[in-house]
């Protein structure tokens, strides 16, 4: 393959949503890692290998992954939703706070909103780790109040989030 055929490059991504359909992770990181040493910049083959890494239970490598396609694609809102919510299921809630407003903030500059909703409801979760009720709390004035999410090893709620804060109550860590 050359990096200047859109056609192929267009056969690799098909190929490896097809394997992503057949939930051949181990064959989609395998495939990618193969296309990442013929393709070192392109985001999109770090992207598809740590999505495949998180689910077949690699968060980390899927982090680590996610972060090099930040580097290749710094403005794309949905490499900072899936590296921030990793971040949050793995425990590490600064980074995931910082991410999930990086992906909002990219989604304003892009014009676009995709993300925005369920980043700043998974940014309210963060910082309800971190102590932070009243962000926590501001950041749920964003989302509809029967908004629910699965982060952080278990399901949430708008409510539950704004009680907890309300309460001054970190949730228990995994």
């Amino acid at each position: 393959m050359s990096e200047n055929n859109n056609d192929e490059v267009d056969a690799a991504i098909a190929r490896i949503e097809r394997l992503f359909d057949a939930r051949r992770y181990a064959e989609v990181v395998e495939f990618c890692s193969e296309l990442l040493a013929q393709f070192p910049t392109d985001y999109r083959f770090y992207y598809h290998r740590a999505q495949a890494k998180t689910l077949a239970g690699d968060g980390q490598g899927a982090i680590a992954d996610m972060t090099s396609a930040i580097a290749q694609n710094p403005a794309e809102p949905t490499l900072f939703y899936f590296r921030g919510l990793w971040e949050l299921d793995e425990g590490d809630q600064h980074a995931a706070a910082n991410d999930l407003l990086q992906a909002v903030e990219a989604e304003a500059r892009l014009g676009t909103s995709y993300y925005v909703e369920s980043a700043r409801f998974a940014r309210a979760i963060a910082l309800l780790f971190l102590g932070d009720y009243r962000q926590a709390e501001l950041e749920c004035t964003h989302v509809r109040a029967d908004m629910k999410t699965f982060a952080a090893g278990r399901q949430w709620t708008v409510n539950e989030v704004l009680n907890q804060a309300a309460r001054g109550q970190r949730p228990q860590s995994r």
